[in-house]
């Protein structure tokens, strides 16, 4: 969007959060970060439920599997951008006559 003035309008306005909210949905970006956020929870729950299966050193095992959590995360996300700025691109946003 190069220029800002056109949301000025409130109808123009409204178009443009829709636009928006349809970006995050058709490019994947929510289910993605919600697939991050799984993977959170999944991580969190396997340090806790298999913690005696582990052994003695249960911290180092977890601190190894937290990188690797932190690994995958940022390359998501990253897919995640990269696929809305994409869709942005593929997609731009006009004001409503």
């Amino acid at each position: 969007m190069q220029d800002a003035r056109a949301l000025n309008n409130g109808a123009n306005l409204s178009s443009w959060k829709a636009w928006e909210g349809e970006a995050y949905r058709r490019s994947g970006f929510a289910a993605i970060l919600s697939g991050v956020f799984a993977l959170m929870l999944a991580f969190v729950f396997s340090v806790t439920v298999f913690a005696g299966v582990l052994g003695d050193d249960v911290v180092s095992k977890a601190v190894v599997g937290l990188m690797a959590y932190l690994g995958i995360s940022f390359a998501l996300m990253g897919l995640a951008v990269v696929r809305l700025n994409a869709w942005k691109r593929a997609h731009p946003w006009t004001p409503p006559s």
